[in-house]
């Protein structure tokens, strides 16, 4: 099976400060082409277009997930099924991305806030890749 699963644990206080976007540390997904790094970034919604604007603590733990390839693909080697979720919460349908035409893929409107679990001030993004090829 191709299926593997990515379980990042993210520090609840990085979604209520005022940074704009939280990465995870790199990982490999193991394509057709070979090994290849990929990493999660969160990025907290915009509120406004205006300057000081933007950060978690003012989208109120708000943002999008993205996965983002680190390396160079090979025309259509890239595809990958992958599906998301917070914590406990049901993870979202599967979305299908050539990582070879566009290096990264991002998900919108999730609430990290309300993932957190209390007893350890952490909430865990968990990648499942579903299938790797056409």
């Amino acid at each position: 099976s191709d299926r593997a699963h990515v379980y990042w644990t993210v520090n609840a206080r990085k979604i209520h400060s005022k940074e704009t976007k939280v990465a995870s540390p790199r990982f490999c997904i193991f394509l057709p082409s070979g090994p290849c790094p990929f990493q999660l970034m969160l990025y907290a919604e915009a509120r406004s277009p205006r300057w000081g604007s933007s950060g978690f603590a003012r989208a109120r733990g708000r943002g999008r997930v993205e996965l983002r390839c680190g390396a160079e693909l090979p025309s259509g080697s890239g595809r990958i099924t992958f599906r998301l979720s917070l914590g406990e919460q049901t993870p979202r349908p599967p979305v299908s991305h050539d990582f070879s035409q566009q290096g990264c893929c991002g998900l919108r409107r999730w609430d990290f806030s309300s993932a957190v679990e209390p007893s350890t001030g952490t909430f865990i993004v968990h990648l499942e890749i579903v299938a790797l090829g056409p």
